[in-house]
């Protein structure tokens, strides 16, 4: 028998690589600066235990790529998804949020593949996935 969590998937959602060291900063950024369940984050890992996602829509975009879903269930992959986070958080975010929508989406594609690409060797590899304690969802 399989394990599934009941969450509210009606909020903006952030799937994330948990075994990625910069994934979980981003994680840990978006958790700090957002309010008490705005965003849900998920890890890659856990995807499928959320009958509310269709986990199949995101396997050829999986290894490569943040994904985030705002709250009216649009997807948004890459650079795409960061840019949406941080117009999420509001705030000051909405500062560096107008200064990345500016920026032409080729460019700002570029940039993100060159990092995706090199993640793990330049900020490293988690040995176990990063995740979030329970009650922060």
């Amino acid at each position: 028998m399989s394990y599934q969590k009941t969450v509210d998937c009606n909020r903006p959602i952030l799937i994330y690589d948990g075994y990625c060291n910069l994934c979980s900063g981003l994680v840990r950024f978006v958790h700090r600066h957002s309010r008490k369940d705005k965003i849900l984050m998920i890890a890659l890992k856990e995807l499928e235990l959320y009958p509310c996602l269709d986990y199949k829509k995101f396997e050829n975009v999986i290894n490569d790529s943040a994904i985030f879903i705002n709250k009216f269930g649009k997807i948004f992959i890459r650079s795409d998804a960061i840019v949406n986070i941080l117009k999420t958080l509001s705030g000051i975010w909405l500062i560096p949020w107008l200064v990345l929508s500016i920026v032409p989406k080729r460019i700002r594609e570029y940039f993100y593949r060159i990092i995706s690409q090199n993640r793990y060797k330049w900020f490293g590899k988690r040995a176990m996935c990063f995740y979030l304690p329970p009650e922060n969802y």
